[in-house]
């Protein structure tokens, strides 16, 4: 396997992790273990996935690590949680989509 990595994809990445991490720290701020494991769980595997990522590693992220937490997103009816995934999180995982899709990765 060959491992896949441009600069806007690693920014996508990068910059999801970031305000992530941010919104599971104020998660647990507030003591509401379960939302910042979710938050924690959907991003735990992007720095390996962005330093030594390959093809089906970027597959495995959007087709499980997105797709359980945007389950969990809908099926928790989370205020704070969807709000904040509203701000900033949403915009990152469509760039990360279109970026897949243009790559052919999913």
């Amino acid at each position: 396997m060959i491992a896949f990595m441009n600069e806007k994809l690693t920014i996508l990445y990068l910059d999801l992790l970031h305000y992530t991490l941010l919104i599971a720290r104020d998660a647990s701020r507030i003591e509401d273990s379960v939302w910042s494991e979710k938050e924690i769980e959907f991003v735990h595997n992007l720095p390996s996935l962005i330093k030594c990522g390959v093809a089906d590693d970027h597959s495995y992220f959007w087709r499980v690590s997105v797709q359980l937490f945007m389950d969990w997103l809908a099926s928790s009816k989370h205020n704070d949680a969807n709000r904040l995934y509203k701000v900033f999180q949403s915009e990152l995982i469509e760039g990360i989509r279109q970026e897949l899709v243009h790559k052919g990765l999913i």
